[in-house]
């Protein structure tokens, strides 16, 4: 079971590139530990930050905010379609949007919560993609939703010096940074395979951006 508990950082940053104040919303369970906006300069009662402080805080701050939005997104996918079109495969050769989200909750939980974190190493790769009767939807949201959330909890906790150590995962040889940047990648990958998939399912549009490119649900990183 992942830990609840929320992280309280040792100090408080402010101002500059990225706010995380839409990770608070009712929405989500998860609440960002800095529901302000992220800085790469330290405030008057803060401790002052070299590069490698300011990197890592921004590295982390971003990579959790592309996570939240990336599984608000297909949360919002599941509750448009039906059970039957979540588990519709096109082809024989390719994936149901229900097979991707366990995809996504295995990959989030094999390269965060177990590598970085110790937790154990449940994950049935095979499984992921093998799985053909439908599964409630509200039961594989909660678990890619409560997944991600605790990922972003040891996102957050991870110090600087950390992110330069190397690991191997999954039999490649990388580093904690490499891990961390490859989920984010790799969710927002298949989270725009599950937004295309929902477009043919529902002949909808479902964009997120007006003509200017800018976002029309109000949120406003700092990259879309």
């Amino acid at each position: 079971m992942h830990n609840s508990q929320q992280y309280q950082p040792p100090y408080l940053i402010q101002t500059v590139s990225i706010s995380l104040t839409h990770c608070n919303r009712a929405d989500s369970g998860y609440k960002s530990t800095e529901n302000h906006h992220t800085s790469f300069i330290a405030t008057e009662n803060s401790m002052p930050l070299n590069i490698a402080d300011q990197l890592s805080t921004h590295f982390r701050a971003y990579s959790t905010a592309r996570l939240l939005d990336a599984n608000k997104q297909i949360n919002r996918c599941l509750k448009i379609l039906t059970q039957e079109q979540i588990w519709t495969r096109p082809n024989e050769v390719s994936n149901a949007i229900g097979n991707l989200v366990l995809h996504l909750t295995g990959n989030v939980n094999q390269w965060i919560l177990t590598s970085l974190n110790g937790e154990p190493d449940q994950r049935d790769r095979p499984a992921e993609f093998a799985q053909r009767e439908p599964l409630p939807t509200e039961d594989i949201a909660a678990r890619l939703k409560n997944t991600v959330e605790a990922a972003c909890r040891v996102i957050e906790k991870l110090e600087p010096e950390r992110l330069t150590q190397g690991i191997n995962i999954q039999g490649y040889d990388t580093t904690i940074l490499g891990a961390v940047y490859h989920v984010v990648e790799h969710f927002s990958l298949h989270t725009g395979q599950i937004v295309y998939a929902t477009k043919l399912h529902i002949n909808q549009d479902l964009s997120l951006y007006d003509e200017h490119g800018q976002r029309l649900d109000g949120n406003k990183p700092s990259a879309p």
